[in-house]
């Protein structure tokens, strides 16, 4: 009975110790690997620009991409269907977006996937996108319409299209 104790009190030592090793291998491994695909502190890919084409995107559909760790979509929207506000016109935007749609092509909005909470992913439905942990909705356009305080607005990447695809990461000329 005592040789059985030992011999499985050895077992467990030598498993308790492989499973010490292999962890710190793999911590060891991670701190080389981030230098070789170019994490930054966050861990997250960091990518200067990324391609995507929409080409077979139809109205109302949504593709998704990750552009330096955060989300961004595109929607294809066929019919920009938004009721502008004033203030609306005056907001800061990058001289190569359109004021009404917020876009450098009326048919696509290229934004970044949360809403003004900065934690949640936007639900998007009917025309409208939801912010799904405030509750706060948001037209085609990005601009803020039930619950939104202030001149509140959905984020826009850099971004501009060179023929079927978008680039995300760069302002076009």
């Amino acid at each position: 009975m005592q040789d059985r104790r030992l011999l499985l009190r050895t077992i467990l030592k030598i498993l308790i110790f492989s499973a010490v090793l292999i962890l710190l291998l793999v911590f060891l491994n991670s701190l080389f690997l981030r230098e070789k695909i170019g994490l930054n502190i966050n861990n997250d890919v960091v990518l200067q620009k990324v391609q995507l084409d929409v080409s077979e995107l139809q109205p109302g559909q949504i593709k998704k991409t990750r552009w330096k760790g955060k989300e961004v979509a595109v929607l294809y929207r066929k019919n920009l269907q938004s009721e502008i506000k004033q203030s609306a016109l005056e907001e800061e935007l990058h001289p190569s977006l359109y004021a009404i749609s917020r876009s450098q092509l009326p048919e696509y909005f290229v934004y970044f996937n949360v809403g003004d909470s900065g934690n949640c992913p936007l639900f998007y439905s009917q025309g409208i996108f939801k912010d799904i942990c405030t509750a706060n909705e948001f037209d085609e356009s990005g601009r803020g319409i039930k619950g939104v305080q202030g001149n509140s607005a959905i984020q826009i990447p850099p971004h501009h299209f060179i023929g079927n695809e978008i680039v995300i990461g760069l302002w076009g000329d």
